[in-house]
């Protein structure tokens, strides 16, 4: 009968204890300071959204599904443009908004009126509820180019200025 991790001697919760104890001397001693181990575990990347156009919807999901995993905090400074926007549909606390920052949308196109109805029910179901509330309000996602600035998402959005201070 294999035993695994957990002997005779100990429980399974003391031995992942130790583990714990053993992984946080190593970094703790890998940084001198307690400060440093926090940032040698919690540093996450940065990603600074200031003029981008977009492109093909899957390749930014890819880019989406990459950014949320990793935990990486998106910062929107300047244009963010059809796909783009796809990043709005982030957790909360990843995504933050600087003053000049707008977000512009439109009904994606696709090589068939099917494909690009399915690709607008993606987008929308996507997006959070307040973002579908205010494209909804503009009369959808047709050909016709809408803006959101910063002074609306800004009262959904964390300011980036606040994440910094923190």
């Amino acid at each position: 009968m294999a035993l695994g991790i957990c002997g005779v001697d100990m429980t399974c919760h003391q031995i992942r204890g130790r583990i714990a104890a053993a992984l946080s001397f190593i970094v703790f001693s890998a940084g001198n300071t307690h400060a440093q181990a926090e940032t040698v575990l919690f540093t996450q990347p940065i990603i600074n959204i200031s003029a981008d156009s977009g492109g093909r919807i899957g390749d930014f999901m890819s880019r989406l599904h990459k950014y949320k995993y990793a935990n990486a905090q998106v910062a929107f400074s300047g244009n963010c443009d059809s796909a783009c926007t796809l990043f709005l549909a982030l957790p909360h606390n990843q995504t933050c908004v600087n003053a000049g920052a707008v977000f512009r949308f439109h009904a994606p196109t696709a090589g068939s009126a099917e494909v690009g109805l399915a690709a607008k029910h993606f987008l929308m179901a996507n997006y959070p509820g307040w973002v579908r509330s205010w494209i909804n309000r503009h009369n959808g996602l047709t050909t016709q180019l809408i803006s959101m600035d910063y002074n609306y998402a800004s009262k959904f959005m964390r300011s980036c200025g606040s994440v910094a201070s923190r």
